[in-house]
């Protein structure tokens, strides 16, 4: 993605349309998506807007998903004072990035949706807004509490480590519908990460560890690493948003 997902997230999903209607052409077979955080939530912008991409999708999973925006993050574009990152003014709770992609409905007929999310997350803020209950898809809003009482990761560690997070993507994966929580497999809650990560080998955590850095700035207002430009304010809402179209 752009600037590492911290550019405009309407730029970003014309990258996921772009996905899905090339991995649909090649391989003849609905695509899943499978997003952490705002990846949890990008997917939707495509579908709601590219309404083509919708029969071509067989089912949206979010792991700690930005589906309504956050409260965590309140000093980016207060009154103009300071700057952020597209992407961050873009996942305010009452941003108008967040009040457009959710609009009407907010699911599609054919499409499973399977949100996950953590009582300690400390990004998504209220946790539960990564839930979704709108529209005519089919959707299972899972507390990852739920699965493994015990599950200690919080937003970052959702989507790259936790092994609750791990079982029920599984269980979405491997059933038609969307995930059911009593139906996830509980041995997970016995491992303390993930099949395919290994603490000991610096390599499988090498994505986390190099995207650390960003991640840190991104509640800083000023700055960034990412190379994504500086905002006051949202950028402004694409003309095809509208009602009133382009």
């Amino acid at each position: 993605m752009p600037f590492h997902t911290f550019g405009d997230i309407q730029t970003a999903a014309e990258y996921i349309v772009y996905a899905i209607r090339t991995m649909y052409a090649q391989t003849g077979r609905k695509v899943t998506i499978l997003g952490h955080s705002q990846g949890g939530m990008s997917g939707r912008w495509a579908l709601r807007f590219w309404p083509d991409v919708r029969t071509k999708v067989a089912e949206v999973i979010g792991m700690a998903p930005s589906n309504h925006g956050t409260r965590a993050l309140p000093v980016c574009g207060v009154a103009s004072l300071t700057t952020c990152t597209p992407a961050v003014l873009q996942q305010q709770a009452d941003s108008t990035f967040i009040k457009a992609l959710n609009s009407g409905a907010e699911t599609f007929a054919g499409i499973d949706y399977t949100n996950i999310y953590t009582r300690l997350d400390e990004v998504v803020m209220p946790y539960a807004s990564g839930g979704l209950t709108t529209g005519a898809g089919r959707i299972a809003n899972i507390e990852v509490h739920s699965v493994c009482a015990g599950d200690p990761y919080e937003h970052v560690m959702m989507g790259t480590v936790s092994p609750a997070v791990y079982g029920i993507v599984m269980d979405a994966l491997d059933h038609s519908g969307p995930a059911v929580a009593t139906r996830v497999d509980r041995s997970v809650c016995k491992r303390l990460y993930m099949p395919g990560i290994n603490p000991l080998d610096v390599v499988s955590f090498a994505p986390l560890l190099t995207g650390i850095p960003s991640l840190v700035t991104t509640p800083v207002p000023l700055m960034t690493l990412s190379g994504a430009p500086m905002l006051k304010a949202e950028p402004k809402l694409r003309c095809y948003a509208y009602a009133a179209g382009c």
